[in-house]
């Protein structure tokens, strides 16, 4: 779990009480580590809610996290080893029922 708190870096609002906050559960489906690790850099930058960060390197065990339990945001890749392209984009809808969902790609997609 990532756990951020702290004064925001825009404004002068006091910080935020994080233990009465349910943190935000991510599903990150991605098989590139540097990406990864620019997603967790990107939202310890975020200091007023905590995020409950899971990782899938491949898309078959990412339809494995979605079958265990509810997240709240789903990002995903489009290209793995084990799914391309809309395949990727339909096996994941399917699997994240009502879970909110974002594709990201790199520019060579």
């Amino acid at each position: 779990m990532i756990a951020l708190g702290g004064m925001s870096p825009h404004s002068d609002a006091p910080e935020v009480q994080l233990a009465s906050v349910e943190p935000i559960r991510v599903l990150l489906i991605e098989d590139n580590p540097g990406d990864k690790r620019l997603l967790e850099v990107s939202i310890a930058q975020v200091t007023t809610v905590q995020f409950d960060l899971t990782w899938a390197e491949m898309l078959s065990d990412a339809l494995a996290h979605l079958a265990e339990g509810r997240f709240d945001l789903v990002l995903t890749d489009l290209n793995f080893p084990d799914s391309k392209g809309y395949e990727t984009f339909r096996q994941v809808r399917d699997g994240a029922c009502k879970s909110p969902r974002s594709n990201l790609c790199a520019a060579d997609c």
